[in-house]
């Protein structure tokens, strides 16, 4: 079901949630099967009302959008025959579908009013399950884990970055890349969890060992040439 808030898919950690699920290495019918589940359970606990509506939206975008999705056949892990959980892929990781649904509610006054009034009848309480849920089915990424861990335990020792004057500070991107590099409190903070913290430690070594050099070169790379610009 598609929860917006506005024009915005309203999952406060979207971000994080795409990059465990949509890994072709990890993500396999049995994943995809148990997200799918998350969403119809989902659709049983919230009101008749929140029902009707989601699924008359959901039926009106991937109308018009399903048909524009990319090609999904990169997961080869998952039976892509089964259209359910083709559909819950294409609606989580697909660029393509989802800039579609995004001009939709941009350019189509029914629906955008609809997904407003979606947003305002949301049941906190059941889409906080669902989202957990789902996260649950997801496969773990090791490097969030602990890039989570982190920054629960070391963003709040930074110093103040207020001298970046250069930088858009309100972007919490920014501010946050800024002090994995720069700032000496994050550093100390960072070096003293993987010092009194053998889960840190041992998950930040096997990702050392995982990384794929030819790709950390590509990286690093990458970084100088911004620097230099």
């Amino acid at each position: 079901m598609l929860v917006y808030d506005g024009s915005q898919l309203a999952r406060a950690d979207a971000d994080v949630f795409a990059k465990q699920f949509c890994n072709p290495d990890k993500t396999n019918s049995a994943i995809v099967t148990k997200v799918v589940e998350c969403d119809t359970n989902f659709k049983k606990a919230v009101s008749q009302e929140v029902r009707t509506l989601g699924e008359k939206l959901d039926k009106a975008t991937n109308t018009l959008c399903l048909k524009k999705a990319g090609d999904m056949s990169v997961y080869k892990k998952v039976d892509l025959t089964k259209a359910p959980l083709k559909e819950m892929l294409i609606e989580m990781c697909d660029a393509d579908f989802n800039n579609c649904v995004k001009k939709l509610i941009e350019t189509d006054s029914k629906i955008s009013d609809d997904m407003k009034k979606l947003a305002k009848l949301k049941d906190q309480k059941e889409y906080d399950k669902y989202e957990k849920c789902t996260m649950d089915a997801a496969p773990p990424n090791e490097k969030l884990l602990v890039d989570k861990i982190l920054h629960d335990k070391c963003l709040g020792k930074a110093g103040d970055m207020s001298k970046f004057k250069k930088v858009d500070l309100t972007k919490a991107d920014l501010k946050t890349m800024l002090i994995e590099v720069c700032d000496d409190g994050y550093l100390k903070c960072h070096d003293a969890l993987m010092d009194s913290d053998k889960k840190v430690h041992d998950d930040l070594d096997k990702i050392d060992h995982l990384t794929d050099s030819k790709e950390y070169k590509k990286l690093e790379k990458c970084d100088y040439a911004a620097i230099k610009k």
